[in-house]
């Protein structure tokens, strides 16, 4: 038996609050080609040392986001060879795009995301797996892709994708 899927799915977040840029993100921003200005957010001792970071949450306005799934589903049963099955999903992100409450627009598919706090938004992400079964045995295997993205945190140097097999 086999099955198809897809959809198509679009999200409006308005009024979004979330944390803010990270803390990694806040220490290297008092840094910038070789010119140190203190962020009050970075509280640091009289040497010098850092003892306390304070992120908090902001108004980032909205975020627009939306994509594609596909699926597909292959089931083969046999009376001597065992039992069959083939699956793979997939996600296409088309648009992850926050909208700052000062009207900065920032597109965020295909970044790591270090300047926020949302996750790496690679375009695709897919999962591949064959399993066999037959009395009481078992064998599978499984794919994941990540698709490659651009690291924001160093002049968006490409991160390459990457495929993992259990």
């Amino acid at each position: 038996a086999l099955s198809l899927g897809a959809g198509y799915w679009h999200y409006d977040y308005s009024d979004l609050i979330a944390a803010g840029q990270n803390g990694q993100a806040i220490v290297n921003g008092e840094c910038v080609n070789g010119v140190y200005v203190p962020d009050p957010r970075a509280v640091r001792g009289s040497g010098g040392q850092l003892f306390q970071i304070n992120t908090e949450y902001e108004n980032l306005g909205k975020v627009v986001t939306d994509g594609i799934d596909l699926s597909a589903m292959y089931r083969l049963t046999t009376e001597r060879a065992g039992d069959f099955l083939f699956r793979t999903e997939a996600t296409r992100l088309n648009r992850f795009d926050v909208y700052g409450a000062n009207g900065v627009v920032s597109r965020n598919v295909g970044s790591r995301n270090f300047n926020n706090n949302f996750s790496p938004m690679p375009k695709w992400r897919a999962f591949a797996q064959a399993v066999w079964s037959g009395d009481i045995h078992e064998l599978s295997v499984s794919v994941r892709f990540t698709d490659g993205y651009r690291n924001d945190q160093s002049n968006n140097a490409p991160i390459g994708s990457f495929t993992t097999a259990d």
